[in-house]
Order: C-alpha cells, then sequence, then structure tokens
C-alpha cells in the first residue's frame, strides 16, 4: 500500500513547499529518536516523516522555477530569442573577421613569397 507523505506529515494534499517544511521541522523535533530513546515507535514514525519530506520537498510544484506566471515565462522567451539574435550576428561577425584573417595571412605569405623569389 502507497504511503500518503501528506497525511504523514499532517498536511491537507497541494501544501505549499514551506507548509511541508514547517511540518517536517515540528514533526521531526517531536519524534527524533534521540529525544526518545529505545522507543522503535519514535524512531518508525521518525523514518516516515523523513521519507516523507524528502519525497513532498523534491515532487511539490511550489518551487519559483515551475510556478512563474505566464507574463514571466514570455518575458524570458524574449530574453532568450534577443541572446540567440545576439548570438547568432557574432556567429557572422566571427565567420567575417576569420575570413579576412585568412585572406591578410595568405596575401601576406604571398608577399614574402613574391619578394623571395626576386
Amino acid at each position: 500500500m502507497e504511503k500518503d507523505y501528506y497525511y504523514i506529515l499532517g498536511l491537507k494534499k497541494g501544501a505549499t513547499l514551506e507548509e511541508i517544511k514547517q511540518a517536517y521541522r515540528k514533526l521531526s523535533k517531536k519524534f527524533h529518536p534521540d529525544l526518545n530513546p529505545n522507543d522503535k515507535y519514535f524512531e518508525d514514525r521518525f523514518k516516515d516523516i523523513q521519507e516523507a519530506y524528502e519525497y513532498l520537498s523534491k515532487n511539490t510544484k511550489d518551487n519559483t522555477s515551475t510556478s512563474k506566471s505566464s507574463n514571466e515565462i514570455i518575458q524570458s522567451d524574449v530574453k532568450f530569442a534577443k541572446a540567440s539574435n545576439i548570438v547568432a550576428e557574432d556567429t557572422i561577425l566571427n565567420s567575417i573577421v576569420i575570413g579576412m584573417a585568412v585572406i591578410f595571412v595568405f596575401c601576406g605569405f604571398y608577399a614574402i613569397y613574391d619578394l623571395l623569389l626576386k
């Protein structure tokens, strides 16, 4: 049977990441094995609380990277498009500069070769 991690932490489904952290801290202090030595119930309960916290903190959709508004997403896409355009312009400019450098190097070698033959 699958564990109900929200129930273990005493939370309603869909709790925020901050609520999950607060519940974990409160319960881990209460059920910590060092505060309740030689009691298997507290040890097992503490392990369940840790497992619930680890699972929910990894799988909660409440962190800032996934809860952006649509306006923020559009703005980040615009910034990315502008950055991509700058990179494309830089690539073209670099190609031109490299091409000119090759021409100058070739002309320089040709001039030296021409001087040596005369």
